[in-house]
């Protein structure tokens, strides 16, 4: 319950919105079905294959196939059945594709290939059934069924066989038909738009159609292995219909063929493990930090094309081995690897934001996708609820050049989310920003260009001129968009607030007595009322007190909090308490005031 509740209660307020499932679905490609015949290792570049809840071993899926051909019964048909049920969420066919798009939980999670993995289960007990009906039912003891079922076996090997002596003789007549390779590019971008020249696309379909060929081929020992399993599989029912063992001997041949295949998928899958210390290594850029920031809690950093610049500027040109790869995701702090050295990112991970966080990263600063930019000269755009992960609606093509300009402009922003270093694999040019040499890691191919923000905004301060604001959606999310400079204006929400006189008298002061997670104490002196802004996310669970009363906090600059403080000397602190421990407190009080 202290999980759930949390989820439930705040997933409204997040990027996963009701459509967020259907926004992700992935039509399931046709090739991740050879894992029911095939290895999990063996996958075809843009077609698929390897997919959890697929692979079984080659023996029990023949034996599953026997079993229900041969003995139905209401056991088998009962997993069967709990095989399907993920298996039909996997696929996105009705009724499976409505409750997964249109009912919740379901319908705030993306991603449904994910039911695979839940399907791992069922399939087992189907294949630990249906081997128990193929010796208890005395399949295993008809001849000439195991006869029939070798031969099947011995086709499928030749079938197999014949792939691989084809793609041998096509795949290199392939790459070099310019007409065929053109035509592969426009099948995969049909009905997409391409960001990148067309040469790019031809020599990434070049190089698939190369993998293809160099995985189906007997010089590659695990494709050898693949077809050995069919061969073995063969070898398995031809020994029961010529020589009749025991049911014992059966079980130990399977055990022993399900131990060969899980030990070729561990081995094989082994060589793209990477050793610890890769992550364990301290990034340059983290060294700096540390170096010259001591406090974590003084800046936020963000990076700008990092996933799009690691894609257009080193793994389209050729696959990096897992180490190197490894290597520069560490440097480069992708997936918020960044919290393993407290430091704090601003962009981080998509399933981690707020609904506001997205629309003003994702969308309007839009700061890691190279070829769009909010197109702020649309005029449909404030009609636009801009819900949704990529709100690909609001944005326009653009340059490269183009983006990089774009970028700067949203300084002002980003200045105003702490963000006091940006980091990039493309060289940035603005008189506010500070070029700052770190040395480049002799594991990775590209520079990292980073820079010092000197108008950044500090987490606490406050509201020289607060303007109060009662838009809402994406006209609020514009207005904020257009402000030049947030060290001089604060927007905050509130319909009844009225603004202060021009005139100041004395600046305020704060001292901060105490900063940690989940918790601000600061001591302030005014000389009349004013706003304090706290760049922390206004999500429910903060609260705020004046000299220990409750205090109303107002969400500031669309992201983060603020509260009027009133004149004199007062100690302000926020406190974030637990949002299922504050309605249990209050259900507590209730029932308490109801049985007094």
């Amino acid at each position: 319950i202290r999980q759930t509740f949390p989820s439930a209660y705040f997933i409204e307020l997040t990027v996963r919105q009701a459509h967020y499932a259907i926004e992700s679905t992935e039509r399931l490609p046709p090739a991740h079905l050879i894992t029911w015949v095939l290895p999990d290792y063996i996958q075809f570049p843009f077609l698929g294959g390897g997919s959890n809840g697929f692979s079984i071993g080659v023996i029990p899926f023949a034996i599953i196939i026997l079993a229900l051909v041969l003995a139905p019964s209401r056991k088998l048909f009962s997993f069967l059945a709990l095989y399907l049920i993920p298996l039909g969420f996997t696929l996105s066919i009705p009724p499976f594709s409505w409750i997964n798009n249109y009912l919740p939980p379901f319908s705030h999670m993306r991603g449904n290939l994910r039911w695979m993995v839940s399907a791992a289960f069922p399939l087992a007990c189907l294949a630990a059934a249906s081997i128990e009906t193929f010796i208890e039912k005395g399949i295993a003891g008809r001849e000439k069924i195991m006869r029939r079922t070798a031969r099947g076996v011995a086709v499928f090997v030749i079938v197999l066989v014949f792939v691989t002596l084809a793609s041998q003789f096509l795949a290199p007549r392939l790459i070099g038909n310019e007409d065929f390779m053109g035509k592969l590019v426009d099948f995969h971008f049909r009905g997409r738009t391409a960001t990148l020249p067309a040469s790019h696309y031809l020599e990434v379909a070049e190089s698939a159609v190369r993998d293809i060929g160099n995985q189906l081929s007997f010089a590659n020992a695990w494709w050898v292995i693949a077809i050995l399993m069919w061969v073995g599989a063969g070898g398995f029912f031809y020994f029961i219909a010529r020589w009749r063992p025991t049911s014992k001997t059966v079980l130990m041949l399977i055990a022993g063929a399900m131990t060969v295949n899980v030990f070729a998928v561990f081995s094989y899958q082994y060589h793209n493990f990477i050793p610890q210390e890769i992550m364990l290594q301290t990034p340059a850029l983290v060294n700096f930090l540390k170096d010259h920031e001591p406090n974590p809690r003084r800046y936020r950093i963000m990076g700008f094309l990092i996933g799009d610049g690691m894609f257009r500027e080193v793994l389209v040109h050729s696959p990096m081995p897992p180490q190197e790869l490894a290597n520069m995701e560490r440097e480069l702090l992708v997936n918020n690897t960044s919290v393993f050295w407290e430091i704090q990112r601003m962009d981080g991970l998509e399933p981690y934001r707020t609904l506001r966080h997205n629309q003003l990263l994702n969308t309007l600063i839009n700061a890691d996708k190279a070829g769009y930019i909010f197109d702020r000269e649309n005029p449909n755009v404030r009609a636009l609820t801009l819900d949704r992960v990529d709100n690909r609606d609001a944005l326009r093509s653009v340059t490269p050049q183009e983006k990089i300009k774009d970028f700067l402009l949203q300084l002002p922003l980003l200045s105003m989310m702490n963000v006091k270093y940006i980091y990039s694999l493309y060289p940035l040019q603005d008189p506010r920003l500070t070029p700052i040499t770190i040395p480049r890691p002799a594991s990775i191919p590209v520079n990292i260009y980073l820079y010092k923000n000197t108008q950044v905004l500090p987490r606490i301060y406050f509201a020289e001129r607060p303007l109060f604001s009662k838009n809402q959606g994406t006209e609020f999310l514009l207005e904020i968009a257009e402000v030049n400079d947030f060290r001089h204006t604060t927007v905050i929400e509130c319909n009844d607030c009225v603004a202060r006189p021009v005139g100041r008298g004395q600046p305020p002061k704060f001292v901060i007595n105490e900063y940690r997670d989940g918790l601000l104490s600061v001591n302030t002196e005014t000389t009349a009322d004013e706003w304090l802004v706290f760049s922390e996310s206004a999500m429910p669970g903060w609260v705020a007190t004046v000299d220990g009363v409750p205090a109303k906090i107002y969400t500031a600059n669309y992201l983060f909090q603020a509260i009027q403080v009133p004149p004199g000397k007062h100690q302000i602190e926020w406190r974030y308490e637990d949002i299922f421990m504050q309605k249990q407190k209050a259900l507590l009080e209730y029932l308490e005031k109801l049985f007094r």
